[in-house]
């Protein structure tokens, strides 16, 4: 790393740092057609991107990647780009696990996002082993959403809900929005901070839409084609979360300040002696009410986390 780079780091660090960025890499078709290449050579582009790009978010300290690989939708593309797409995915993912002791020496998690049954049967089986190997890697994590859109993401969550209801594992009154976002995909995953889009698209392209509306995500859409994203876009997109971080974080505190102080001046009404008591029974039940709704949301997600485990082993195989 070069002096320049080295400064640059510096600086931006004393500054917040996104834990967790995701990337919609669009435009490697019209980068061919522009450099007038194969599409196909337009996608190799993107992957050696990809490979400089990990390696800037892991220089200033970011510690969960997303990558939007392949939507369910692109499966709509011609067949010979799916079948170049799948073999090019079968490659790097095996190009993972045949260097699999550079990932475990850098505590590397690898995770396969998606609806895996969509791929082929290879892909899977590489997935699966990937995913078995690095799962209690900690220090970071790349998702590598394949087969995926968030229709399906949120519709799937849905339907393991709905499951877990049917057969007595959670009740009714025991969903919410926190139940299901556990439910996705990303349930392991950690707020989603950055959401970079290359090619000047101003759209989410149904790529995560629920993470991002859940975390308060702030966008960076940047005009170059993927394989044209250069270090410096990285960097815009790091300061452009930074100020928007602060600016966020402003309001924030000022709502909170505002609610504080509506609690206090409430506190200084005075209640009589029954409506205190009421209150009490009141908390006393709520509680009980809630250790036994935690007790149960706990045991269904573990055995979700023990299914896919055993799924992962079975494939793996």
């Amino acid at each position: 790393m070069g002096y320049c780079k080295r400064y640059v780091y510096c600086a931006i660090k004393y500054g917040p740092i996104p834990k967790h960025v995701a990337f919609i890499m669009d435009g490697n078709r019209r980068f061919a057609d522009s450099k007038m290449l194969k599409q196909s050579d337009g996608h190799l582009y993107g992957f050696s991107k990809l490979s400089d790009t990990l390696q800037w978010c892991r220089d200033v300290g970011v510690e969960e990647v997303s990558i939007f690989t392949f939507s369910i939708d692109n499966f709509n593309r011609s067949p010979e780009e799916v079948s170049f797409l799948m073999n090019l995915a079968e490659e790097k993912l095996q190009e993972l696990l045949d260097n699999i002791e550079e990932l475990k020496a850098d505590d590397i998690c690898i995770r396969v996002i998606g609806s895996l049954g969509l791929l082929p049967t290879k892909i899977q089986s590489l997935a699966a082993q990937l995913m078995l190997v690095t799962r209690n890697h900690s220090r970071s994590i790349l998702n590598i959403c394949m087969a995926y859109n968030s229709r399906n993401d949120i519709t799937n969550a849905m339907e393991t809900v709905r499951l877990g209801v049917k057969e007595g594992k959670i009740i009714p009154s025991d969903i919410t929005r926190e139940l299901l976002s556990k439910c996705l995909y990303t349930r392991l995953s950690k707020p989603l901070d950055l959401l970079i889009r290359t090619s000047g698209e101003i759209r989410l392209s149904d790529f995560l839409t629920w993470q991002a509306s859940e975390n308060g995500t702030i966008y960076k859409f940047i005009g170059n084609y993927w394989p044209e994203f250069s270090w410096w876009d990285f960097l815009s997109s790091i300061f452009h979360y930074q100020m928007s971080y602060l600016q966020l974080s402003t309001l924030i505190n000022s709502k909170q300040t505002t609610s504080i102080q509506s609690i206090n001046n409430h506190d200084d009404d005075d209640d009589d002696e029954q409506e205190v008591n009421d209150n009490l029974q009141s908390m006393i039940y709520s509680h009980k009410e809630n250790e036994a709704h935690q007790q149960r949301v706990n045991s269904f997600l573990d055995c979700l986390d023990n299914t896919f485990w055993q799924k992962m082993t079975i494939l793996a195989a």
